[in-house]
């Protein structure tokens, strides 16, 4: 559980458990301990002071992706304004690292929500039918206006926060979607392969076919947080694989011998890029919330001063 804004339970950070949280906070403690990082670069440990500088904000930028995840999926469950919970959960983590006294000195982290910096995304929800384009109330992979089967959903993507498509139905004999993700280097492409008389649902990404296919209706696709893409729980492939960002992001459907129309699903996709159509069409549903939260570290020891600012992407996907 997270601290809700406006409630009086102050110092529940994370449902890791108490014991989990000082754990880690006591972990990255010791780490930030032993760094001796400074301008200078005239002593022999600096190559070590760096090294462990960039350990320390690797372990503090996992420890706050964490939050982010936990804040979000409780604002989620309970609604209410994620900016503002994260605001106020980055607040008590950071007490936890204040004015701690090691034998050989005095270390002070902080860690402040940086506003300036957060980065708003877009999220794409199609979660109800088109009625115009599915005249059996299926939602399809599909986009508003005019039913278009083939359509660019997201441009100038670095960063994926959540994906999750859900194969419903197969309306017709052969049914066939493809996510496709041109980038730099290349391009990748998610294919869902649909057979109605056998009711199978076959997947591949980048050319490789998952392990579990056939697949029944049903099957969930979704992106983990390391990137992995993985169908019913299992992780098959690495997200966009030899393809890096920005991104453009298209479905494309009944492209092939023998496959007429798209699958019936429902899609989810939150990133930093931009929709290239009308937001107010039905579907998908278009919101535009803080996806990327930053924060500002805060790092002295003795007369060393370090400073940084990271943007979270709480899948760790690029």
């Amino acid at each position: 559980m997270v601290r809700a804004p406006g409630t009086d339970e102050r110092g529940q950070l994370l449902l890791v458990g108490a014991i989990g949280i000082a754990l880690v906070v006591v972990g990255t403690v010791v780490l930030v301990n032993g760094l001796a990082f400074d301008d200078s670069i005239s002593t022999r440990s600096n190559q070590d002071a760096l090294s462990g500088a960039e350990r320390t904000v690797g372990m503090i930028e996992a420890d706050l992706n964490t939050l982010a995840r936990e804040v979000r999926a409780d604002v989620e469950d309970g609604g209410g304004d994620f900016t503002e919970a994260f605001r106020e959960n980055v607040s008590l983590y950071s007490r936890h690292y204040t004015n701690l006294s090691f034998d050989n000195g005095i270390v002070y982290t902080n860690v402040r929500f940086n506003a300036t910096e957060t980065d708003k995304g877009v999220v794409l929800n199609q979660t109800e039918s088109m009625d115009a384009c599915s005249p059996r109330g299926r939602p399809l992979f599909r986009v508003q206006p005019d039913c278009d089967a083939d359509a660019t959903l997201l441009q100038d993507v670095s960063a994926i926060q959540d994906f999750r498509i859900t194969v419903e139905d197969i309306p017709n004999g052969n049914a066939k979607t493809e996510l496709v993700v041109d980038g730099d280097g290349g391009t990748w492409t998610l294919e869902i392969d649909g057979r109605r008389g056998r009711e199978e649902v076959n997947i591949s990404g980048g050319g490789i076919a998952a392990s579990g296919s056939p697949y029944g209706e049903g099957v969930v696709i979704e992106l983990r947080p390391d990137g992995q893409i993985a169908v019913d729980g299992q992780p098959e492939f690495e997200f966009a694989e030899g393809v890096d960002p920005p991104y453009e992001i298209s479905l494309n459907n009944g492209d092939g011998p023998g496959f007429g129309s798209s699958l019936a699903g429902t899609y989810l996709i939150s990133s930093d890029g931009s929709y290239p159509h009308d937001p107010d069409e039905d579907q998908p549903e278009v919101k535009r919330p803080t996806l990327f939260p930053a924060v500002d570290i805060y790092y002295q020891r003795r007369d060393v001063v370090y400073n940084r600012t990271i943007v979270l992407n709480e899948t760790g996907a690029r």
